[in-house]
């Protein structure tokens, strides 16, 4: 039990996960849907204390083990989805994300053609090239 509510999902015997952040993106983990009901409801509370407002249009429901229900805040109902996209990754469907990409790395790839074609870089300077552009397109956000 945290000071703002019994929330998240068990990841241990004695502990919990409640929430992802990261800047103004948000997570809430909840094992059914009226805790995430009341985690939202709770959120939005302690939000307002310091100004800030849930985006309805930005805020999505993922159910996962568990039967969808509404989640409402005082703007009105939050949107069902099936799979959203979290600091660049795709959460539900991994391989779908490994796709996508994969297609952004071999684009960036093909638009660097003149470099690996070029005669007066050495293998070593494209290899880190390669690395430092390509790659960390493939890579971004996998260990999500």
């Amino acid at each position: 039990m945290t000071e703002l509510g019994n929330f998240g999902v068990q990841t241990h015997p004695d502990k919990s996960l409640h929430d992802l952040d990261f800047a103004d993106d948000i997570v809430l983990l909840d094992s059914d849907s009226e805790r995430a009901n009341e985690h939202l409801t709770c959120l939005q509370d302690n939000a307002g204390y310091v100004g800030l407002v849930i985006n309805l249009m930005k805020t999505k429901a993922l159910f996962r083990n568990c039967e969808p229900t509404s989640l409402v805040l005082l703007e009105g109902e939050v949107a069902q989805v099936e799979d959203f996209c979290y600091l660049g990754s795709m959460i539900s469907s991994p391989l779908q994300d490994l796709r996508l990409r994969r297609g952004m790395a071999w684009s960036v790839f093909w638009k660097l053609e003149t470099v690996w074609r070029s005669q007066s870089l050495n293998l070593e300077t494209k290899a880190r090239l390669f690395d430092s552009l390509v790659l960390s397109v493939m890579l971004y956000g996998a260990e999500s």
